[in-house]
């Protein structure tokens, strides 16, 4: 484990024009599990991202444009959808000078005569908000000596007939001189000094447009960070100075946490912990987070100290870059699915906690206690209707008490040889993960049917039940399976489980520390 400090030059100063990252014949990246064939516009399309100034300042070039090209502004994302009003377009330009260009704002599209031209530059800013201007915590954040951004804010992209053709996609990081700088996209370049001197350079590589849009970046002065090497595959974790507590306190356990789903759901070469201040003035909660693809991000108040709470929402996040970025839910599917990718994933983080020790057993009591009051007091599950708190907080609660049951349920038939974590490895498989086809309902199921077929139909029949029926779960009766008794709140304290005569060897065998049983 190593602090990381700004990097010194290494190679001969590029010029303030010149594209360090471009990618050399035989580059690859190599934390996608089967890597897509090469299509014939390697390294066609690149960006330079410019954080030296007030505002974010983009280039994007295109190789052998098409005579008339299209790009789009960023779209909704996260809930929101006003990003695509932060872009002011500048120029549009071909070796020969300025090109005709038409932005379409109501359409977020723009529309360049590139005619003959071997190569076509459209330039941007990201402009910072406006005074009394709504902003969320997805939208970049830009101070004196920090930038944080989300890669689907801050990108315009190529129509999607390019997009399909490009691959390895050069990413160009200018930071002022003395900054570090972190992002999900593989690093291709070590940072070097511009040829003026008063910034830095860094090259990143994305394999392709998804992997464009799916990442963060973050870069600032003194920011403080550290490297752990989890062999394989490193671990980068990077604090915001404005936090109050250690970042070594939280390196260790991210490493664990990190360090256990690489071996059981897939190996990232890099990836990038980012812990950054909760903005409370613009959303509800103080835990906030967002899973990338190589990376993750928690944001917190600025006072918290390590402890399950924080250590459950970093978990969370991490295995959303298997489930969520590896695995991604078809949009037609999203809200059917939605108790599989945050229920089911916040099951797992609290497993994988509890298996690396990080947790104690009072705390997963706790945690699957207030899931079961949650959906027990939520009108959805009695057909009811809801508020939007409430129609938010359902997949996770429901998905949480699902996976409790589906888990029990292949511990049961298998005798503790499959559980639930054996679900994600085989929905993780290339012969279910096509890269072209994302999950619905019959994707999961065929995955759940292929676990099942040696153990028996009781598994097949429960999902069949939960899912498919969407019946109604009963916590009270889910518990007792597992010889847990659940007392419901009352008086306004919280639910608790208890153990019916201090018996809870199926409980105990799902939620055993590593080496106390067996793990698919």
């Amino acid at each position: 484990m190593s602090a990381c400090a700004a990097p010194q030059t290494s190679s001969p100063a590029p010029g303030d024009d010149a594209m360090v990252g471009a990618p050399e014949s035989s580059s690859t990246t190599s934390y996608a599990p089967t890597p897509a064939p090469a299509p014939a516009q390697r390294g066609a399309l690149w960006y330079q991202l410019d954080l030296t100034g007030e505002e974010l300042r983009v280039r994007l070039r295109v190789n052998a444009p098409p005579a008339a090209a299209s790009f789009f502004l960023p779209g909704p994302w996260a809930g929101q959808d006003d990003f695509d009003e932060r872009i002011v377009v500048e120029s549009t330009r071909g070796p020969a000078g300025a090109l005709p260009m038409h932005l379409v704002r109501e359409a977020g599209r723009i529309d360049v005569q590139a005619g003959e031209a071997a190569w076509l530059e459209l330039t941007y800013r990201v402009r910072a908000p406006r005074a009394g201007e709504p902003h969320s915590r997805f939208h970049p954040r830009r101070t004196a000596s920090e930038l944080f951004a989300y890669a689907p804010t801050i990108f315009v992209l190529p129509s999607e007939g390019l997009a399909r053709q490009v691959r390895d996609i050069p990413v160009e990081v200018h930071t002022p001189r003395g900054w570090n700088v972190s992002a999900t996209w593989p690093r291709h370049t070590a940072t070097t000094l511009s040829a003026r001197g008063d910034r830095q350079v860094t090259g990143y590589l994305a394999e392709n447009v998804r992997t464009l849009r799916d990442a963060f970046v973050l870069a600032g002065e003194d920011l403080p960070s550290r490297q752990v090497e989890l062999h394989p595959g490193t671990l980068t974790v990077v604090q915001s100075p404005a936090m109050r507590f250690d970042i070594d306190d939280l390196t260790g356990p991210s490493a664990r946490i990190v360090r256990g789903f690489m071996a059981r759901y897939g190996i990232y070469d890099d990836v990038v912990a980012a812990i950054l201040p909760s903005d409370t003035s613009a959303e509800g909660s103080e835990l906030q987070g967002m899973g990338r693809r190589g990376g993750f991000v928690v944001q917190v108040p600025r006072h918290q100290q390590m402890g399950p709470e924080l250590l459950l929402l970093m978990a969370h996040e991490a295995l959303h870059m298997w489930n969520g970025h590896e695995l991604v839910p078809a949009p037609a599917a999203e809200a059917e699915t939605r108790w599989f990718k945050e229920g089911l994933t916040h099951y797992l983080a609290l497993k994988a906690l509890a298996r690396e020790g990080l947790v104690d057993r009072r705390t997963v009591l706790r945690e699957l206690a207030a899931a079961a009051r949650h959906y027990s007091q939520n009108p959805l599950a009695r057909g009811a209707p809801a508020n939007d708190l409430d129609r938010t907080r359902f997949p996770y609660d429901r998905g949480v008490l699902i996976a409790l049951s589906l888990d029990a349920a292949l511990s049961e038939a298998s005798q503790g040889r499959v559980q639930l974590e054996a679900w994600l490895v085989q929905l993780l498989k290339p012969h279910l993960r096509d890269t072209a086809r994302a999950y619905d309902t019959d994707l999961l199921e065929g995955a759940f049917r292929e676990l099942c077929a040696e153990i028996g139909p009781v598994p097949l029949q429960l999902f069949e039940t939960l899912v498919r029926d969407e019946s109604p779960i009963d916590p009270r009766a889910l518990f007792a399976e597992l010889n847990l008794h659940w007392l419901a709140p009352s008086g306004g304290g919280p639910a608790r489980l208890l153990p019916i005569d201090g018996e809870t060897d199926d409980f105990d065998r799902l939620f055993a520390t590593e080496g106390d049983a067996e793990h698919p």
